[in-house]
């Protein structure tokens, strides 16, 4: 019998050991996975509809799906730490500034495609190009040339030495098919070929996305017949779907059904600490907010513990810089500079010019993060009291990323953010927050947001790390961290705690980064 409720628990890197250990030392052998033929079909409830399977253009909803069809060099386990994958093993020389990966023979990508160092290239160079949208270009700025020295063994050049380009490859670079996705520059992410466990059969909008198994896959056939993933936007409507059997798996579920889920017959509730966050971000590019004494006030203004009291249930913890504690880096003594108070926010706003307040514009998409809807309707009653009238805006997830890409996006907007699911807190500065690396869907140029002293503190640490001087880097990063509260760049605001509905049918590990790869590692048949 499978356990109600069960806690994942995905334990922070630390220990200068570990990490080198991790990034720099030549890795020994994948582990095997299990092999029998794939059975039956598996179906996900997903929060919303997906605007695309291309693996840099979408964000982390995308990117979870995704992940079932596409494959990188390395694999993230559930503790963060990563092994070989399509890379069966890789070295770094002395100087930290060229990585050179022995790739698997023998893979193909699903349309018979050999996969080889030139689709490594491929991928990469797709990235970089200027005329390809994609927010993970920030990711490789370090990287000077990749050079082929045969077909399975490649060599990334780099400008300066990265101690942190293995932990970001499982994410943020997908290996793609260079014949298939040059013959189909605009269409490809609705109709993805990689090299993973199953294959893309069919797209429906707003109805379901399907896949099969890959019988050839290398590592053995997976353990599904068939995937399906189905966009559920409204919680309660997915908690009924999990109840009555039509999906096996829902993510994160409502925290008001939780509970339910957890007493009722057939299903049962396992729980994950997450790397998901909620932040208000605020668009420094516009007036008012370009001015720091509003952004403070509208921090002051916001009284978190009480939401995730009253609101969360307490299944979040308040955070106040931009790093949680699953990531490297975070700072546990980070206090938050601008404690719920009120009268010190009208108190700024009259400062700044506005002793009655002001209108502004606030967009949210539904469904994305538990109990958002309650969340921001609550933060706008909270700015309204302090003369901030907030115009609160639904838009699906869709429409909600073209619109941030496009900078479109309103001055207030509550979204979520996985810190690109890596566990490690150079991400969420790198591409959130950057001056120059920003992700061009969370930070498009010109920039929401900048501050250049925040990004010569990541830096610095980042050189700290290489130098293998970790007290040094999490100084540097706590220092930024602390320099990213009182900035304002967002009012950073909750980490969540998360459950999943799971069919007794399965066994099912949610992981803290919201990974849904249906493979061996993570889900199989509950027999």
């Amino acid at each position: 019998m499978v356990a109600r409720s069960a806690l994942t628990r995905v334990p922070r890197i630390s220990g200068l050991s570990v990490l080198l250990a991790l990034l720099l030392l030549t890795p020994g052998p994948s582990q095997p996975q299990p092999r029998s033929k794939p059975e039956g079909t598996v179906v996900i409830g997903m929060r919303a509809e997906l605007s695309t399977l291309d693996q840099g253009a979408g964000s982390v909803p995308e990117i979870t799906v995704g992940e079932n069809i596409f494959e990188t060099l390395v694999f993230r386990n559930f503790d963060g730490s990563v092994r070989p994958h399509l890379a069966e093993r890789w070295t770094v020389s002395p100087d930290g500034l060229t990585y050179t990966f022995y790739l698997r023979k023998g893979v193909k990508f699903h349309n018979g495609e050999p996969f080889n160092a030139e689709a490594v290239k491929f991928s990469l160079e797709w990235i970089r190009d200027p005329n390809v949208f994609t927010q993970f270009k920030g990711y490789w700025t370090d990287t000077k040339s990749v050079e082929i020295a045969d077909d399975h063994t490649i060599r990334f050049h780099l400008k300066q030495p990265n101690p942190l380009i293995i932990p970001l490859m499982p994410w943020h670079l997908a290996i793609l098919p260079p014949k298939y996705v040059s013959e189909n520059r605009k269409t490809w992410g609705r109709k993805p070929v990689g090299t993973g466990p199953y294959k893309f059969v069919e797209w429906i909008p707003n109805e379901r996305i399907v896949m099969e198994a890959n019988t050839e896959y290398w590592q053995g056939p997976p353990p599904f017949q068939r995937l399906v993933f189905r966009p559920i936007p409204d919680e309660t409507a997915r908690t009924a779907a999990l109840l009555s059997g039509a999906v096996h798996v829902v993510g994160p579920l409502s925290l008001d059904q939780a509970p339910m889920v957890a007493k009722a017959t057939g299903v049962h509730v396992a729980w994950t600490e997450s790397l998901s966050r909620e932040r208000l971000a605020i668009r420094h590019d516009v007036k008012p907010f370009d001015d720091l004494r509003v952004r403070q006030a509208v921090a002051h203004a916001i009284d978190k513990d009480a939401i995730i009291k009253n609101i969360l249930g307490g299944n979040a913890v308040a955070y106040h810089g931009p790093l949680v504690s699953l990531e490297w880096g975070f700072d546990p003594n980070l206090k938050n500079p601008y404690p719920y108070n009120p009268a010190r926010a009208k108190e700024l706003l009259a400062q700044a010019g506005y002793p009655n307040g002001f209108e502004a514009e606030f967009e949210y998409a539904p469904g994305i993060t538990p109990k958002n809807t309650e969340t921001v309707e609550a933060v706008a009653n909270y700015l309204a009291a302090v003369g901030i009238k907030a115009k609160v805006n639904a838009t699906d997830y869709g429409k909600f990323t073209s619109k941030s890409r496009t900078r479109a996006l309103a001055p207030l907007n509550s979204s979520f953010w996985t810190g690109g699911g890596n566990f490690h807190g150079w991400q969420p500065f790198a591409i959130l927050l950057d001056c120059e690396k920003s992700s061009a869907l969370w930070n498009p140029k010109p920039r929401y947001w900048c501050n250049p002293e925040v990004d010569k503190l990541i830096a610095a640490g980042v050189q700290a790390l290489h130098a293998r001087d970790e007290g040094k880097a999490k100084q540097l990063f706590a220092q930024a961290q602390k320099l990213a509260a009182e900035y304002v760049y967002h009012v950073w605001l909750w980490q969540f705690k998360e459950p999943w509905g799971v069919s007794n049918q399965l066994k099912y590990r949610p992981k803290g980064n919201n990974d849904v790869i249906m493979s061996w590692d993570q889900a199989s048949w509950n027999k």
